[in-house]
């Protein structure tokens, strides 16, 4: 069950931010000076915590590896 609950909570994240990204421009002034997209993350990113959503995050499904690489001639 919890895996279907965090499946809801996550499209209903998406559909928030779908409809920010529709609904932004529409705003006029201020819809046409800051993009869509850029609030329609800090919106996602401000109701995930705000309303203590279980969705899986980059972090959550990969491991990110600080290290540089090592150089070598191919």
């Amino acid at each position: 069950m919890g895996k279907l609950a965090s499946g809801r909570q996550a499209l209903v994240v998406g559909a928030v931010c779908l409809a920010v990204l529709f609904l932004w421009p529409r705003l006029g002034a201020m819809g046409a000076k800051v993009p869509s997209s850029l609030v329609a993350v800090i919106v996602g990113m401000i109701m995930v915590p705000l309303f203590d959503m279980k969705v899986s995050t980059i972090g959550d499904l990969y491991s990110i590896n600080a290290d540089l690489h090592e150089l070598h001639v191919p």
